[in-house]
């Protein structure tokens, strides 16, 4: 039996339950943005409890060393909680690279993130690896990274989470492909910042996974536009290849810390209008919150 690897050990990958693919639970950020900050281990834990109640088991938490990654956070949380949680190696944009990984080789890169999956810290273990383009362009750094994450994926079998802007998709997943990447082990991320329906298509024939994880951005465009990506996927029959999550990267997101609208949201309110509009079956709820995050991550 296949296992997943959580801050806390691996697990049966049976164990996983319901899952949100993409959230942030603690970052102890770079950024001068200070909403990006999420760091009162106490108040997230509160928030993940929220999660719990409606029935959620796993989180794959997914902010990586220069966003202010904290394994021993993570594992709190989770024994606090009794939620699974995955924790990321990788790197995110180039504007985030420190200056010791900016000048790190493809090799050295790769090294760093199989440590992570193999080794941790202080006993902690990552279970992907992610890392990120920018929005119009692969900068140098960054296709270092993709390059690192195909090398670190082949040795440790680990999925990878590609941060993309909404362009570039088709270059990444070449990238990747020419690189020896399992696009079958892909999740391309945030694909509805750019809600193009054909270029998702595009995508998912290639074997890769796809991230519906914008939700409730009201001030970006209405939940329809995330219900519609979705309905167009598995109208054209790629049901097993969505991952949805919410990318709560912000503490004002979280009801614990005062704002909203809260890590219950997928369960509590979209789930519940994706499931009516589009008269989802009980095995295709069950794909989109379990079983196609388990094929991926049972990987250990």
């Amino acid at each position: 039996m296949s296992k997943i690897r959580t801050v806390c050990g691996d697990i049966d990958e049976n164990s996983i339950g319901i899952t949100y693919s993409h959230e942030h639970l603690h970052a102890d950020h770079p950024s001068q943005d200070l909403t990006l900050t999420i760091n009162d281990d106490d108040k997230t834990a509160n928030e993940v409890n929220l999660f719990k109640k409606f029935g959620g088991n796993t989180i794959i938490e997914a902010t990586v060393k220069d966003m202010g990654r904290n394994l021993e956070s993570l594992r709190y949380i989770s024994e606090k909680t009794n939620v699974n949680i995955v924790a990321s190696t990788g790197n995110w944009i180039d504007q985030y690279f420190s200056p010791e990984m900016a000048l790190m080789s493809v090799e050295d890169l790769a090294n760093l993130y199989i440590k992570d999956i193999i080794k941790g810290e202080k006993g902690v273990l990552c279970g992907q690896i992610k890392v990120a383009s920018s929005l119009h362009v692969i900068h140098p750094n960054e296709e270092k990274a993709l390059k690192a994450a195909c090398i670190a994926q082949n040795v440790t079998g680990a999925p990878i989470w590609i941060h993309h802007g909404g362009s570039r998709g088709l270059e990444i997943i070449d990238l990747l492909e020419k690189n020896g990447a399992d696009l079958s082990k892909v999740i391309l991320g945030h694909i509805d910042r750019n809600p193009d329906l054909y270029e998702h298509l595009q995508f998912v024939k290639r074997g890769v996974n796809v991230s519906v994880d914008n939700l409730d951005r009201v001030y970006r465009y209405p939940v329809q536009v995330n219900i519609d990506v979705i309905d167009n996927l598995i109208q054209h029959g790629y049901e097993d290849q969505i991952f949805i999550s919410a990318d709560f990267g912000r503490y004002t997101y979280y009801k614990s810390y005062g704002g909203g609208p809260g890590l219950s949201y997928i369960l509590d309110c979209f789930y519940p209008r994706l499931i009516d509009q589009l008269k989802l079956s009980e095995e295709q709820i069950y794909k989109l919150q379990v079983s196609n995050v388990r094929r991926v991550y049972a990987q250990f």
